[in-house]
This record gives C-alpha cells, structure tokens and sequence, in this order.
C-alpha cells in the first residue's frame, strides 16, 4: 500500500513480494517474539502517517499516534522510527507543510509521553541485554547482508536496485511525498541511531531493527520498475532500429530475460526459506539437548545447567528428566516470577553436587555468554571432583556426563 501511493502499483506489489521472500524477514515470522509484530506496526504507522499527510486531520494524527505507541510498547526500540519518520515529514512542501509538521509533533510526542514510564522502568532491566556484543566496523555490513541476502549474488543484486532507486527520485503524481525521502529514512536512521548509542552500552542486535527492512525493500521496488521501464524504451528503441516485427516482440524478450533472473534470484531465496525452516537456521536446539539427556540419564541422576540461563530447556520438556534431579535449582520460575528460577548461593554449589554420583552438565556456554561466578564454581568442581564419562554435541549445547571420582 506504501508503494502504490508513492510510486505506483508495480513498486507496491513488487516491494509487498520482496518482503515476503526475505528470508530475514521469514526467519523471525515464525518465532514467538514480537519482531515480525512490531515490523508489521511499523508498516502500518508509517500507512497511517502518509494518510495523515495527505489529509491532516486530529482524526488522522490520532490513528497514526497510537499506531506509534503500540509498537514502542511491543518494543523499546521501535520507537526510534519516530526519528526516520521526522526526517521524512522535514521533506514536507507546499501550502500544508507547516500543518504536516505540527501534527506529527504533537502526534510523535504523545506517543514518546505514553511510552516514558515503559522506557524508565525498563532501564531498571538492562541486565536483560548484557550479553549483547558490541558494535564494530563490520556490523553496519552484516545488517545490510541479513535484509539483502541471503547470498552475496542476492545481496547484491538487491543493493544494486536500491541504489538505483535511490539514485533516480520516484514520486507518484499526487503523493504526499518523494519515495526515497521516506524509505532512506526508514532504512538508515534507526539502526545507525541504536549502532550510535551501542557504542558506550551495547543495546544493538539486528533483529532489534527489523522492522528497518521495509525502507530497502521499496527503495529495492523501485530501483527494479526503473531499471525496468528503461529495458522497456530501449527495447522499443531498437526493435524500430533493426527493423524486428514490431516493439512487442523486443518487449516481450526483455520481459523474458527478466522473469529469468528473477526466477534465479527466487530460487537462491527458496532454498534459504526452505533452512529457515529447520533446526539448522537456529543457534541452539533445545529439544535436541533433551535428547540427549533422555538417551542417557538414570533416575536419581544430577543434572546443571551453566549458564543458569539455559535451564528453561529443562521446562519446555519436563518429560527428557523426569527421574533426575536439578541439582542447584531453589525455586521454580513460577515460585520467583522469573523464566529460568533461582539458582543456590555460590558457596552451597560444591556440597550440592558431591551427593550425586553421576551429574550431567548441559553447557550452552556461547561466544556472547559471560562466565559468572556460579558457572565458575560448577565447572571447577566437576574438573576437580568428577571424570568425564560421556559427551554428546548438540546444535547450541554439549551434553556431558560427569563421574564421581
């Protein structure tokens, strides 16, 4: 819909299918996380916002508003297309400027105004985030290989349209705005803002601005109904030069060789929606964790898991220990109002696990897990104390059986 009003219908069907195979996008589609929810409210705020524009309206300014809020409190970080939003809305002209830009204030800072006591009480919560990396050099590539790929001919066929778009200003007769005035925005700013912040407290991760993905797919849509419209008067050009029968034919060549590459570029997508699909699209596999301990534990049997974090793999299937027992849990997640439980103090850690002959370890100990004093103290004694008798890899996990010396 954002498409067809600024540029026409070929950019908004072609940009609403290029959403659609990216396998970014799809990957986060199918999980139970709010990202794929919060892109498609960004979506919508930003339909809501050029209605807005076309006609200001209190009416108008109010959907578009709590289109906004909704998504900050989906996500935190969403808010940050407020800041692509107004970058757009500066590139208002003619008689209603001055009217667009005073109603998506008042609208962009009421949404803010709802969202503060969300945003004040989540700063209490910045342990949640703590595992995150930091930002380099390398991460502004590796977001734009994640929205274009998800192969290096893909991303760059991709990028090539972008700019193409980018390049040559596409505007609808009668749209309220320029197609790129809004989609750089959107694509650029806010990620380059959480990169920004990220660089004295890492709050970056890619999928924190997915919703970001849109901006590249209609500048992508409509770099290929450029490069499109142009195959097209050239063709026409040279059927008349060489005297072909007629344009249609040179017409309908170029279409052919385009239904071509897009179907090599489709099938490169396919065969990664097809792993998005899979266990293998995913950093760990918890069921297959469980597995592992169900082939192997005995009843009676001593289980941990470092770090603490990971135990929910025990409470998503309770049936792989039945039998066994969670060494260093104190409470349950229900009982503490947590999703992993309680864990005991450090200094019970050792007399804990000397009473289990056998104790299993689930270590799902990742490049951006910190070892803590608990998982310090776990791994000391089961090194000190305990022979390794058995060890099976698993995506995200080893799980290792530990002998009592």
């Amino acid at each position: 819909m954002i498409g067809r009003r600024l540029a026409g219908p070929a950019v908004g069907l072609t940009a609403g299918l290029l959403l659609a195979v990216t396998p970014f996008a799809s990957k986060y589609a199918q999980e139970g996380r709010s990202y794929a929810l919060v892109t498609a409210g960004v979506v919508i705020a930003t339909a809501l916002l050029l209605r807005a524009w076309e006609r200001p309206t209190p009416r108008r300014w109010a959907g578009y508003a709590a289109a906004v809020l909704l998504v900050g409190l989906l996500h935190l970080f969403a808010l940050l297309v407020l800041a692509a939003h107004g970058a757009a809305v500066l590139t208002a002209r003619g008689p209603a400027a001055r009217r667009v830009r005073r109603g998506w204030v008042a609208s962009a800072a009421s949404a803010a105004l709802c969202a503060a006591p969300l945003a004040l009480f989540s700063a209490t919560q910045s342990a949640q985030v703590d595992w995150l990396p930091p930002v380099t050099g390398k991460t502004p590539l590796a977001l734009l290989t994640d929205f274009a790929g998800p192969t290096g001919t893909v991303t760059a066929v991709v990028l090539v349209l972008a700019a193409l778009g980018l390049a040559l200003p596409v505007r609808r007769p009668g749209g309220p705005v320029a197609l790129r005035a809004l989609a750089l925005p959107w694509l650029v700013v806010p990620p380059a803002l959480l990169m920004t912040a990220s660089l004295a407290t890492p709050l970056y991760y890619d999928r924190y601005v997915l919703y970001s993905l849109p901006g590249l797919v209609l500048l992508a849509a409509a770099g290929l109904d450029t490069a499109a419209r142009a195959a097209g008067r050239l063709a026409v050009g040279l059927s008349r030069s060489v005297r072909v029968p007629g344009p249609a034919a040179a017409t309908a060549a170029v279409a052919l060789l385009g239904v071509g590459l897009a179907g090599g570029v489709l099938t490169l997508e396919a065969h990664r929606q097809r792993i998005e699909r899979t266990s293998r699209a995913r950093v760990d596999d918890f069921r297959a964790a469980a597995d592992a301990l169900r082939l192997g534990a005995r009843p009676g049997d001593g289980v941990v898991f470092v770090p603490a974090a990971r135990r929910p793999v025990e409470d998503v299937y309770p049936d792989a220990f039945r039998g066994t027992v969670d060494v260093l849990r104190s409470e349950t997640p229900a009982a503490s109002g947590t999703l992993s439980g309680r864990q005991v103090p450090v200094r019970r850690i050792q007399g804990l696990l000397l009473g289990y002959a056998r104790v299993w370890l689930l270590d799902g100990l990742g490049r951006h897990t910190a070892v803590q004093a608990p998982e310090q103290e776990v791994l000391r004694v089961l090194h000190t104390r305990y022979r390794e008798a058995g060890r099976t890899a698993v995506r995200g996990f080893r799980v290792q059986l530990w002998v009592r010396r």
